[in-house]
């Protein structure tokens, strides 16, 4: 199923047999979001066990990672696979119109979750909540999987661009797979700069509720609020992992709000946000795109 929003100059696609994610969207006829280049053939059942599994399903887009982003964990109850068993699990549609989808996910101990998207005048909106309508406490890592590529990423590597983040804000080193480092600095430092020659990486920032990418053609802007989504996590892979299926062909660029300042998951021990039974939190996100060179 495919449900498809419009909203002026905007356009999206909602996937609900595919985590919800939104996709396909485009601000005055321009690609705004990452999407991948290789085709799944099929869809293993139930949530991924491995990144690698993760990656053959993904279509790029703006998803859930949720209750866990990072490796799959058998250490909860229920387990928990690669970036959290509701990113790729069906969602139930509850409502759409023109320019909004409504849609919610529960799994079998009682944490549910709904997501609520709006096109907006450049752009896209996300309400979201989770609940824990189970008998026991759970541990939740959230983070929002908003990817950037596209025109939009072309149009940001042809540059020159910035990041822009709250000056003196704590950044936190992270490997590639997300694990923190235990080296942390301020931001700016040097990872201000987005151009194509940057490695693949992953870092955190904590503490942050806006940021954006400028250019001479293009403006992001990035908003959210919600004491779920405190942080964020910064992914850039601009081509430059080579092994499959990402070949040296795939740009990324991922800003992501998210409730834990590093990507190991639940797994790691440390981070989570836990909801006790009958607690409830909210969260939103919002992503405006301004071209320039378009008039209006």
């Amino acid at each position: 199923m495919t449900i498809e929003l419009t909203a002026d100059r905007v356009r999206a696609t909602v996937h609900p047999d595919d985590g919800g994610a939104l996709r396909d969207l485009t601000v005055a006829g321009r690609a705004v979001l990452a999407s991948t280049p290789w085709t799944t053939v099929g869809k293993e059942e139930g949530p991924a066990r491995t990144e690698q599994d993760w990656v053959a399903r993904w279509h790029g887009g703006w998803q859930p990672c949720f209750p866990n982003a990072g490796p799959a964990t058998a250490g909860v109850d229920p387990p928990q696979g690669f970036h959290g068993n509701a990113s790729q699990a069906p969602w139930t549609l509850l409502s759409s119109g023109d320019d909004t989808a409504e849609l919610a996910w529960a799994d079998a101990a009682g944490l549910g979750s709904r997501r609520r998207w709006t096109l907006r005048p450049g752009g896209a909106e996300l309400s979201a909540s989770a609940t824990n309508d189970g008998d026991q406490a759970r541990p939740i890592v959230l983070a929002e999987h908003l990817i950037l590529g596209s025109d939009l990423l072309t149009t940001l590597l042809d540059g020159p661009a910035t990041l822009e983040l709250p000056a003196g804000a704590v950044v936190e080193e992270l490997a590639y797979d997300g694990t923190p480092t235990g080296r942390r600095d301020h931001w700016p430092g040097d990872r201000a700069a987005v151009d194509a020659s940057i490695p693949a990486r992953v870092f955190a920032v904590r503490d942050v509720t806006v940021a954006a990418v400028t250019c001479p053609a293009a403006t992001v802007r990035l908003s959210w609020r919600g004491a779920a989504v405190p942080h964020l996590l910064v992914w850039q892979e601009f081509a430059r992992s080579a092994e499959p299926p990402w070949n040296g062909e795939t740009y990324a660029f991922g800003l992501e709000p998210t409730s834990t300042a590093h990507g190991a998951g639940l797994g790691a021990g440390h981070g989570a946000v836990v909801l006790a039974p009958g607690e409830s939190m909210e969260w939103s996100v919002s992503l405006e795109v301004e071209w320039r060179d378009v008039r209006s």
